[in-house]
């Protein structure tokens, strides 16, 4: 499925699991435990039941996805502003978008 990346650790994440696949040409990160530290304290982003908004299909297995506003949230925390921006971006200009909870 893909071909894996080596690893490239950073100070910025304390996630416990983290394979970064390239999948037809597109990069896909597979995380477990995700936790990202801001300001010296970590901020844990797990997975929640109840977060899965949508299920993407790959290669026979049901991939959980959550909402974009909640990685808005994410990318703000890792201060990857360009790209919080994206997605809020399209969840104003009511471009098809995984829900919009909040």
């Amino acid at each position: 499925m893909g071909t894996i990346q080596p690893p490239n650790p950073s100070p910025r994440y304390r996630t416990k699991v983290f394979l970064d696949f390239v999948i037809d040409s597109v990069d896909v990160d597979v995380m477990a435990g995700f936790s990202i530290m801001r300001a010296g304290m970590p901020y844990d982003c797990p997975l929640k039941k109840e977060q899965i908004v949508e299920w993407m299909l790959l290669e026979g297995e049901k991939i959980p996805l959550q909402p974009p506003f909640l990685w808005s949230r994410y990318y703000r925390l890792m201060g990857r502003e360009e790209k919080a921006a994206i997605i809020e971006k399209a969840m104003a200009d009511g471009k098809p978008v995984a829900s919009r909870q909040k």
